[in-house]
């Protein structure tokens, strides 16, 4: 088994006040059927099942689960992800979650754009799905579709390396400001610890979109070298095709009445294992608060450098 720099969180006896469980993962596996346009493959049944036996099975009293704007299977893979249901159609679920009883605080919510691959702009998207078919998208994003979106003249306006990393950051820091407002309002009287029923958030993305939040968290918590070397250990193991089905990491914000800051971890441990049955990659990490405000702050000098460059063509 490979542990890239997997640093150890310390655990002490600590009066903890509230937890947020964010679960990201790649969608399980989709049908195959190249009539039916992607956007509208669903899981197949043993996708169903997959995502389904992978739900934590945390309480669903604050659960929400997320999925795109366009790709069905999505909203589907985060419900299965939430519930542990795998025989309801996605109609059902949504019928069943929608936020009232009797689950008032549970729902399946389809409204996440920034969870749905965009690439079909000019001539990007045959490039991009070039580096699909070649199984090369992976890298491919990682190191170079900043640098051909900007040449062609559509960065923001597709699926590229800084884009997506700023897209998933973006939640994320809303939900650590939410834990920070959380606490404060605990010590102030004004609400209950949150620990026994944790607020739970269940996200599904395209292929290849959540490594590029993973490999920017490995840019921003590493020296240089170690960072290369957490790259180059985290594709001998993924490969260039990228996530499997179904892989993908948490993030644990957790507030405590000692500090003022929440403690963010991300652990990723994919799924395929070795001859123990223990995953042959995992990656578990301490993540500041301002990781996500810089790699947030990447998307913004982004655009900008885009918006100037197109000014003074």
């Amino acid at each position: 088994m490979t542990e890239a720099s997997t640093v150890a969180v310390e655990q002490r006896d600590r009066e903890q006040i509230s937890e947020t469980v964010l679960v990201f993962r790649r969608h399980g596996e989709r049908e195959t059927d190249s009539s039916i346009p992607d956007k509208f493959r669903k899981l197949t049944p043993q996708g169903r099942a997959e995502a389904a036996s992978l739900s934590p099975g945390l309480p669903l009293a604050n659960a929400v689960a997320v999925g795109g704007k366009t790709v069905d299977r999505l909203e589907e893979n985060s419900g299965r992800l939430m519930t542990g249901d795998s025989e309801s159609s996605l109609e059902e679920m949504r019928e069943k979650y929608r936020g009232e009883a009797p689950y008032p605080h549970s729902k399946l919510r389809r409204n996440a754009g920034f969870l749905d691959a965009k690439f079909e702009v000019g001539e990007y998207g045959p490039i991009f799905l070039e580096m699909y078919k070649l199984g090369k998208l992976t890298p491919w994003l990682i190191n170079d579709s900043d640098r051909v979106a900007k040449e062609l003249g559509v960065a923001g306006q597709v699926t590229s390396f800084t884009i997506v990393a700023g897209n998933l950051a973006e939640p994320i820091l809303g939900y650590i400001n939410s834990a920070r407002k959380y606490r404060e309002n605990y010590l102030a009287g004004k609400q209950p610890k949150m620990v026994d029923e944790p607020l739970a958030r269940y996200f599904t993305a395209q292929n290849s979109m959540l490594e590029c939040l993973l490999v920017k968290i490995m840019e921003k918590t590493s020296d240089p070298d170690q960072y290369q070397k957490d790259k180059t250990e985290l594709f001998e193991v993924i490969g260039e095709p990228g996530f499997d089905f179904l892989d993908g990491f948490t993030f644990n914000i957790k507030t405590f009445a000692d500090s003022d800051e929440p403690e963010v971890t991300i652990n990723f441990e994919s799924r395929k294992k070795d001859s123990e049955d223990q995953p042959v990659y995992k990656f578990n990490r301490r993540v500041p608060a301002e990781v996500f405000e810089q790699i947030i702050e990447d998307r913004k000098n982004y655009l900008k450098g885009t918006s100037s460059a197109s000014k003074s063509a």
